[in-house]
């Protein structure tokens, strides 16, 4: 009696129980994963017996290739790849960000140079000019001439000075080796009372990046000299694999309380001007100190940043300003002769 045959099946590693296709003599699966299975058939005769045995199948699907681990490995890889195109845009944008700033402030303070030279340092030579002439009117041995010509030596003084500043304001390039010329900066200014310290193998600056290192470093030092009252120096150039990093450390005095957590002395920029720097950089700056504990100033760059070379459209720099006015001390000199 077949419309009494009774029948139950189950896809081992699919099915959890035995499954009653209620009259149907077919099964249905969707989505099945790749895989091997066992489809089992049971069935039951007009009386209700059931062949334990059964009858069973092996199936074996295989897996599409989005299904596949090197699909998987492929994903990963081009993941990795986003990834690392990603990051080289990102440091190409923030090496172009920098190298703008930096011709941007080289462009300022060379116009700043040009302003004070042509204005400014112009008229203060006039106008010792002006007294010098007056001056050779005098008597040679008043007193009232003396004490004239002692006031122009000052103003000599201070026209170097002014023009030392400007020559200062428009240099653009240190010397290539960055060492040597901090170590002789260092020794100049605090003589045996500095110490130098290069960590791993030096590699070449980019110049925009040795410009403001150099600048850093040499404000440090110079702080370190004038106010730290400090038995040593260290100056630490550490070339590591990823980071370029600049320490400057002193045994003195450190800071005042109200100048460390204001960031600057007053009247004074020398720290506002080292934060400045390294933003414009792209640089992590970090300051130390403490009352009687010393101070502790270091500057950290990515190296990539620090290496990488820069385009050759910057501004130009005028040519360089005389030392000094020689010619008005040899008329002054020929002057007190007659």
């Amino acid at each position: 009696m077949p419309e009494r045959v009774a029948f139950r099946y189950q896809l081992q590693g699919y099915d959890k129980d035995w499954q009653d296709p209620q009259g149907r003599r077919e099964a249905f699966y969707t989505n099945l994963a790749p895989g091997s299975y066992r489809f089992v058939v049971k069935a039951a005769n007009e009386d209700g017996v059931w062949n334990e045995q059964g009858a069973d199948v092996w199936l074996n699907i295989a897996p599409a290739f989005t299904e596949t681990a090197l699909f998987y490995l492929l994903l990963a890889g081009a993941a990795l790849v986003l990834l690392y195109i990603f990051y080289l845009l990102r440091v190409r944008y923030l090496t172009a960000h920098m190298q703008d700033l930096m011709h941007e402030r080289l462009a300022e303070r060379a116009r700043i140079a040009r302003g004070l030279h042509d204005t400014l340092l112009q008229s203060v030579q006039g106008l010792i000019m002006y007294f010098d002439s007056q001056a050779r009117r005098l008597p040679s041995d008043s007193e009232e001439r003396a004490k004239l010509e002692q006031t122009l030596d000052l103003a000599d003084q201070l026209m170097v000075e002014g023009r030392e500043h400007i020559m200062d304001l428009r240099s653009e390039a240190i010397p290539d080796q960055l060492e040597q010329a901090l170590q002789q900066y260092g020794r100049v200014l605090l003589h045996d009372h500095f110490t130098m310290r290069v960590l791993g193998k030096p590699r070449v600056l980019c110049d925009a990046v040795r410009n403001e290192v150099h600048a850093i470093a040499r404000e440090a030092l110079l702080n370190a000299a004038r106010h730290a009252k400090a038995s040593m120096v260290v100056l630490e150039l550490d070339y590591q694999r990823d980071y370029f990093t600049v320490r400057v450390s002193d045994n003195g005095q450190g800071l005042p309380c109200h100048v460390a957590q204001a960031g600057q002395r007053e009247g004074h920029w020398g720290l506002v001007g080292m934060r400045e720097r390294a933003e414009a950089m792209g640089a992590q700056f970090r300051l130390d100190s403490a009352a009687g504990q010393g101070t502790r100033m270091e500057l950290r760059l990515s190296m990539t940043l620090a290496t990488a070379q820069p385009d050759k459209h910057g501004p130009s720099v005028p040519a360089t300003v005389p030392q000094r006015a020689w010619w008005r001390g040899l008329l002054r000199r020929l002057a007190r002769g007659k």
